[in-house]
């Protein structure tokens, strides 16, 4: 595999990782108000971090859902490899 195929999948893995993650984040937290509303706003910052405050929401709304409770590990993995991919794909081009 060249470089710059190489390059491409991981940011292409990465914006997946990253769009599941931010499906689960919602899946989960839209639980706070019913819907996607006012409270999924203010849970943004769980999305990217693992607060105890997050923890516990994510734990305690993620009790009847069929997935886990929501971890941002997917997100940091999605975004860490979405990054090297691009500056993999910008580096290639010069």
């Amino acid at each position: 595999m060249s470089p710059a195929r190489f390059a491409s999948l991981l940011t292409t893995l990465g914006a997946l990782a990253l769009l599941v993650a931010t499906l689960w984040w919602a899946t989960t937290f839209s639980r706070l108000t019913g819907g996607f509303a006012g409270a999924l706003q203010d849970r943004l910052s769980c999305l990217y971090s693992a607060d105890p405050v997050c923890r516990v929401a994510a734990g305690v709304l993620g009790v009847d859902l069929p997935v886990p409770p929501y971890d941002p590990q997917l997100f940091w993995i999605g975004a860490v490899m979405a990054g090297i991919g691009l500056v993999g794909r910008i580096g290639l081009r010069r």
